[in-house]
């Protein structure tokens, strides 16, 4: 009875792993056909890989190759070639240095701007003429009258002129005349260092200004001075200018703005030197004296052999170190107008020049001596070194000495410019 229990159990057992293993080749079988090419063949055995190269560029070293996978079954696949590293760059080369850029040129300074009407001139750059000041306007009707335009500054200064009129109180609703525009001021200016001394005679007074030196300062007896001139009667009126202000010069040239109302001759527009009476009198004697002076007319003479003439009523300028008979002299071809007019005179050397409007007229190149051997204690505007003549009758806009004898085309041009306006050159 055991052995036969035993078999039965020992059957019942191998039927259920029968029925078990039935079961697992059943799922088996079920999960191969699920997977793709599942039921390809196994492939052979295949050689394991070379190690790959390493692929870092040239200058790194080169990656190891990677140990290739044990094959499976067949073995590995063989392993690919390592990639050759690459060239290291070459290091660029360095920038060169730019060149210093060259420095620029100074630019040249400009000309001073010519100064307009009724403004300011601009400063010149180098002495630019100063343009001349601009008029005030005429007041309106019950307004002020516009202030006139101050002098050009620059090289020449330029005149201040009349202020405007006053307008009219006769406007519709104006209750009082517009006030009259201020004159402009004169601008200031670079003169020439040619100028020795200047008398405009706009101050006051009895002084008269030297405006290139306080030492030329002059003194005026009798007459008056205002508007920029000098006024004289002809009868004991005249300017008296410092002495020895001639004997420092070497070569000179006077020059002066006249406007003569007299009629008798030998009258003076200047005379410089000395007398036979001295002490700021006029002489009586001078057969000896030193002396340069210029009349608007003189008589027909024989005075000396260099100024002997027949015309008469001419304007004369004289030189001498040593009396009336030893003048030196030349004339002017025609009389002196009674307009205001330009007259100059130069030395340089034993020559001597007389100009009238700006043109030369007459030319004496005897002089004895130069003006260094005249003795000029007695140097006067408008008066004579003998008492027999009478004073000078008219004005003097304005009196000039130079320091150098001006060329004809200076002298030209100064004429053309009026009093008032410096030379910078």
């Amino acid at each position: 009875m055991s052995v036969g229990r035993e078999f039965v159990t020992l059957f019942n057992v191998m039927v259920r792993q029968r029925n078990a293993w039935s079961l697992a080749a059943a799922g088996l079988a079920f999960w191969a056909c699920a997977l793709p090419e599942n039921n390809a063949p196994e492939p052979a055995a295949q050689t394991g890989g070379t190690s790959s190269q390493g692929g870092a560029p040239q200058g790194g070293s080169d990656a190891t190759g990677g140990t290739n996978a044990t094959g499976g079954t067949g073995g590995g696949d063989t392993g690919g070639t390592g990639t050759t590293g690459g060239t290291g760059a070459t290091g660029g080369t360095g920038t060169t240095g730019g060149t210093g850029t060259t420095g620029g040129t100074g630019t040249t300074g400009g000309t001073g701007t010519t100064g307009g009407n009724s403004g300011a001139g601009m400063t010149g750059g180098a002495g630019g003429k100063g343009g001349t000041a601009g008029a005030g306007v005429t007041g309106g009707n019950s307004g002020a009258g516009m202030t006139g335009g101050a002098g050009g500054q620059g090289g020449t200064a330029g005149a201040g002129v009349t202020g405007g009129t006053g307008g009219s109180a006769s406007g519709a609703g104006g209750s009082a005349a517009g006030k009259g525009g201020t004159g402009g001021s004169a601008g200031s200016s670079s003169v020439c260092s040619c100028l020795a001394h200047r008398y405009a005679f706009e101050g006051s007074g009895t002084t008269a200004v030297d405006s290139i030196t306080t030492s030329g300062n002059g003194t005026i007896t009798g007459g008056s001075q205002t508007g920029g001139a000098v006024t004289l009667s002809g009868t004991e009126q005249y300017v008296t200018l410092p002495a020895g202000i001639i004997s420092a010069l070497t070569n000179a040239t006077f020059e002066a703005w006249v406007t003569w109302t007299g009629s008798s001759d030998w009258q003076r527009i200047f005379d410089f030197g000395n007398n036979d009476a001295g002490n700021g009198n006029q002489g009586t004697n001078n057969t000896a004296s030193p002396y340069l002076f210029l009349t608007p007319r003189a008589p027909a003479s024989n005075r000396s052999t260099a100024c002997t003439t027949t015309t008469a009523s001419r304007p004369r300028v004289a030189f001498t170190v040593n009396g009336p008979t030893n003048e030196a002299c030349t004339f002017a071809p025609a009389a002196f107008g009674t307009a205001m007019t330009h007259v100059a005179v130069t030395v340089s050397g034993t020559t001597m020049n007389l100009y009238i409007a700006g043109a030369p007229v007459g030319t004496a190149s005897t002089l004895p001596m130069g003006l260094g051997s005249i003795t000029d204690t007695h140097n006067w505007l408008g008066r004579s070194q003998y008492a027999a003549d009478s004073e000078f009758a008219g004005s003097i806009a304005e009196f000039r000495i130079y320091n150098t004898a001006r060329s004809a085309a200076q002298i030209s041009a100064s004429a053309a410019a009026g009093p008032n306006t410096v030379p910078t050159q």
